[in-house]
């Protein structure tokens, strides 16, 4: 084994000092990408949970064995086969709920914050309300649009 003078071992030291300070400075950098690559990924999958339970919900509703009602919870989606094999948990862990106000649907979940919840909401526009960390999204019964029914005749008639 080769012995290393003085100015050798210096020049070691400072080239071993300069590759922990440039790694260091690369996890520094790569580590907020990673969290915000997470923070996506939960997003995403908390949003394609609630496209797919809506889409279920509304398949049920119009099945004429259940003559026109939402189904209670998501778990009633996954027993009678709409969707078969789903995990009632979105992105961050937290279950999906059900409620039934007239004749809307509304799927409600938790994210890990308000800022996440807010982000979540973003994707389905003004069919998504925020309180807190959590995301609710109110999906009206197949064949009716609020819109429509909020129209005058053209008629006359009120």
């Amino acid at each position: 084994m080769k012995i290393l003078g003085k100015k050798q071992r210096g020049n070691a030291m400072f080239g071993m000092s300069l590759a922990v300070l440039l790694l260091d400075s690369l996890a520094y950098q790569i580590m907020p990408l990673i969290s915000q690559l997470q923070s996506y990924t939960f997003r995403t999958a908390t949003v394609s949970g609630i496209n797919e339970l809506a889409q279920a919900a509304r398949t049920f509703y119009v099945d004429p064995g259940y003559s026109q009602t939402w189904p209670a919870t998501p778990d009633v989606l996954s027993t009678n086969n709409y969707l078969p094999n789903f995990e009632n948990r979105n992105g961050y862990g937290y279950p999906f709920s059900f409620s039934v106000t007239g004749t809307a649907l509304i799927i409600t979940t938790q994210a890990s914050d308000s800022i996440q919840a807010t982000e979540i909401a973003s994707h389905f526009g003004g069919l998504a309300a925020v309180s807190g960390s959590d995301v609710s999204v109110t999906w009206s019964a197949p064949g009716t649009d609020a819109h429509h029914q909020a129209l005058v005749p053209r008629d006359g008639s009120t």
